[in-house]
């Protein structure tokens, strides 16, 4: 009464659906699985660390070894003399 006719479901797409699903859940789980990208992300990153850790050194002992590297060249300039 009232209620939705009945549909009949075309098994032919469902079984296609079920396919396609079964070949993304075997392609993530090689994707997942593979690790042949994953060093060159780690050496990328430690480079990155290593060049942060570079310019952080720079920007603290700027001023101090620019005063020392005055004192030498002063002292190099009055050696020739």
């Amino acid at each position: 009464m009232g209620g939705e006719p009945h549909r009949s479901y075309d098994h032919g797409m469902m079984d296609r659906v079920i396919t396609h699903a079964r070949r993304l859940s075997v392609r993530w789980s090689v994707f997942a699985t593979r690790e042949h990208g994953a060093s060159m992300v780690e050496y990328a990153l430690l480079v990155a660390l290593i060049a942060i850790v570079a310019l952080v050194a720079v920007a603290f002992l700027g001023t101090s070894l620019d005063s020392t590297y005055d004192d030498i060249g002063s002292s190099l300039v009055d050696a020739g003399a």
